[in-house]
C-alpha cells in the first residue's frame, strides 16, 4: 500500500490527515455538560512516529525547555491530549525480538480536549504549567488572658446550654488558667508547577519555614493570586518525577511539584498585644527582645521558580 504524505509539520515530519475504519477526519463529540473533543486520524511514516507524537504533544526538551503542545486546527482551545498508535503495511518482523514488527507507515489518532485537572502545557521556559488552590479554613488562636475580662453581669450557663447564673458587676481582667481563644481566617495554597528538569532542592530547603520577603504572585500573568510580603509561610513540596514520553530518545525525566503554603491576613511575625501601656490595643510586630531577629524570617519565593 502507499499513503501519499503531503503534508509537513514544522518539525519537518511528512504526514496526512485522512479516515479509518469508516470514520472521517475530524470527528467532533459535544457532551451534555458543554465538554467538547476533536478526534483526528493521521498518517505518517513509521519511523517517524514517536517524533510526530512528541511535536503533537509537547514536552521537555534536551535543553530543559518546555514547548507546548499543538492545539486543533478548526477548535484551537483544544491541546493535543490522546495519542493512539497503530502499524500499518508490516515491513518485517523484528528477529531481535519476535512479538514485535516494524511497519511502512503510522497511523495516529489524536484526541484534543482540555483537561480540567491538569491544566494545558502551554507555556514555554524552563517550567511548565502552574496550578493554583487554594482552600480556606481558620486557626484557633489562644489569646493573652489579660486583654481580656468576663462581661459585667453577663449570664453563665453549663454545658448544656442552660442558665445557671450570672457574672458578678465587677470587671477584673483574666488570670493565666483563662485562655481565650480567636478564629483566625487562614487558607492552604499549593503552587503546582510541571516539568520541572532541575528543581532547585537547595532553595527549598533553605525556604521552608520561612516567610514571603515581597509580594508572591507567580500567576500574576494572568491575574493570579497574589500575597503580600509576610502572609506567606513555606512549609515544604510534594514531588513526582516522569519521564513525559520516550526515555530512549532526547526526552529528559522531569518533576511535577507541589509547593504547600499557609496564608494567614496577618503577617505571621504579628502577635496581639493587650498592654495599653506599650501601645495600641492589637496586633503588632514581634522580634527578639537582644537583636533584629523574628520569630519567622524572609526569603525570596521566587527561587522556588527558577
Amino acid at each position: 500500500m502507499a499513503i501519499n504524505l503531503n503534508r509537513t509539520t514544522s518539525g519537518g515530519i511528512t504526514f496526512t490527515e485522512g479516515a479509518r475504519g469508516g470514520h472521517e477526519s475530524p470527528v467532533i463529540s459535544i457532551t451534555r455538560d458543554e465538554s467538547w473533543s476533536v478526534k483526528r486520524v493521521f498518517f505518517c511514516k513509521w519511523a517517524d512516529w514517536k517524533a510526530f507524537v512528541k511535536e503533537y504533544m509537547g514536552g521537555v526538551t534536551s535543553a530543559g525547555v518546555w514547548t507546548r503542545p499543538k492545539f486543533d486546527d478548526d477548535l484551537p482551545t483544544l491541546p493535543a491530549k490522546r495519542f493512539e498508535v497503530t502499524g500499518l503495511d508490516k515491513a518485517r518482523q523484528v528477529t531481535a525480538s519476535p512479538h514485535q514488527a516494524t511497519y511502512t507507515y503510522a497511523c495516529v489518532v489524536i484526541t484534543f480536549e482540555l483537561a480540567p485537572k491538569d491544566g494545558d502545557k502551554n507555556q514555554t521556559g524552563t517550567a511548565g504549567a502552574m496550578t493554583e488552590n487554594l482552600e480556606y479554613t481558620a486557626d484557633m488562636i489562644t489569646m493573652p488572658s489579660g486583654a481580656f475580662c468576663f462581661q459585667a453581669d453577663g449570664m453563665v450557663y453549663d454545658e448544656d446550654g442552660g442558665s445557671v447564673g450570672s457574672i458578678g458587676s465587677g470587671e477584673t481582667a483574666l488570670t493565666n488558667e483563662v485562655s481565650p481563644g480567636k478564629v483566625m481566617p487562614s487558607a492552604s495554597y499549593t503552587l503546582t508547577v510541571d516539568g520541572v528538569p532541575d528543581p532547585p532542592w537547595s532553595d527549598i530547603g533553605l525556604l521552608i519555614g520561612k516567610v514571603n520577603d515581597d509580594v508572591f504572585s507567580p500567576l500574576s500573568v494572568i491575574n493570579g493570586l497574589s500575597f503580600a510580603a509576610g502572609r506567606l509561610i513555606f512549609l515544604g513540596v510534594s514531588s513526582e518525577r516522569r519521564v513525559l514520553f520516550d526515555p530512549s530518545a532526547s526526552d529528559i525525566p522531569v518533576w511535577r511539584l507541589a509547593y504547600k503554603f499557609g496564608f494567614r491576613r496577618i503577617p505571621w511575625n504579628y502577635s496581639y498585644n493587650n498592654n495599653a501601656n506599650i501601645g495600641s490595643i492589637g496586633w503588632a510586630e514581634l522580634r527578639e527582645f537582644t537583636s533584629t531577629k523574628k520569630p519567622f524570617q524572609s526569603g525570596d519565593m521566587d527561587l522556588l521558580l527558577s
